[in-house]
């Protein structure tokens, strides 16, 4: 064989061996932001798991609704005793609105058995915000409330 011959042989094999190892190289580099892929969406259904565990931990809901729909909050309550559902906080009212609320007692008639309060908001607006409600006495201004109790409500079209 040549020079020239064994020269082309050599830069045939060189390129053969620089796509193989090339080819290898990218298969690893795409398994390996597969695998990162992977692991992201694990962390992320994690983090959400983790997520809904500490609002059930810290006793707040998460509802979803949509643009212009109505809905209730409905919370026991017992007007007897003095005690009253209040906002906690100002609501976001460029997201919901506040139509109003109502006691029911209970079925079974019984003085002082108590009841349950609805609360009626309306969607007015997407985006996300919060409804924070507070169980108290109205004239016990340096008292924490009995419950407390938190929405995290997501508005959508």
């Amino acid at each position: 064989m040549t020079i020239t011959t064994i020269s082309a042989v050599m830069l045939i094999i060189g390129l053969v061996v620089g796509i193989v190892v090339g080819y290898g190289a990218g298969t690893v580099i795409y398994q390996s932001k597969i695998s990162k892929i992977q692991s992201d969406l694990s962390t992320t259904q994690s983090r959400a798991t983790s997520l809904e565990n500490l609002f059930q931990a810290l006793s707040i809901n998460l509802d979803e609704v949509k643009i212009g729909q109505e809905f209730n909050i409905t919370l026991e309550s017992n007007p007897t005793t003095g005690y009253q559902w209040q906002l906690a906080n100002s609501l976001n009212e460029t997201i919901l609105e506040f139509i109003g609320s109502e006691y029911k007692p209970s079925e079974s008639g019984l003085i002082g058995s108590g009841g349950e309060e609805t609360w009626t908001f309306k969607a007015v607006n997407s985006g996300t915000t919060e409804i924070s409600l507070k169980y108290v006495r109205p004239w016990e201004t340096d008292v924490l409330p009995i419950k407390e109790q938190t929405f995290a409500i997501i508005v959508k079209y």
